[in-house]
């Protein structure tokens, strides 16, 4: 007898949400606390399971515009975000900065004074009125700033551009362990 294993569907959107790997994780997690493992695939796939990705008919002739869509959408979302101040039209930072910063003033109420570049504005703008656009934000560029594992174990520090967040981590490390020592 075959044992269920996770539905060929459900499997597929979630390889193309990239949730894939985290719900490996989380049903191993589940199990190693007990959970029996139908249980534990179940809770599993109601966190990380994602809607099957839509079957389209390629066959048909594709609508100029998508539905639901109007000419003013954009217009009318892009009118919500704030103007950009005019002391940032000339300010350029790098691409890391930029989202590092949008990183730590997405909340709203934060204070923007300190804003990189015009590109950085307005992102921060979109990330805080579009959910979608803000987990994009998050799985995406965000995501790339963090060091592989394989940069990490490359000895190579100069490429690792997470190098001062690392220090920190091996100070601390080294303080536990001269304290570790001292009892």
């Amino acid at each position: 007898m075959k044992k269920a294993g996770v539905p060929d569907d459900a499997k597929a959107a979630m390889k193309a949400a990239g949730t894939w790997e985290d719900f490996k994780m989380c049903r191993a997690r589940l199990k190693a606390e007990g959970v029996p493992p139908a249980e534990a695939k179940r809770q599993a796939l109601a966190t990380y399971n994602v809607a099957p990705l839509p079957k389209f008919d390629t066959s048909a002739k594709m609508p100029s515009k998508p539905k639901g869509f109007s000419e003013g959408v954009i217009d009318s979302f892009i009118s919500q975000i704030p103007e950009i101040p005019p002391e940032l039209a000339d300010k350029q930072a790098s691409e890391s900065d930029c989202i590092r910063w949008i990183y730590n003033h997405i909340t709203p109420g934060t204070d923007l004074s300190d804003c990189p570049s015009p590109g950085a504005w307005l992102e921060v703008h979109i990330c805080r009125m579009s959910p979608t656009y803000l987990i994009d934000f998050l799985k995406g560029p965000r995501a790339k700033l963090i060091p592989a594992k394989a940069q990490l174990d490359s000895g190579n520090d100069k490429d690792i551009d997470g190098k001062p967040s690392l220090d920190l981590i091996d100070r601390i490390k080294n303080f536990r362990l001269t304290q570790e020592d001292d009892e």
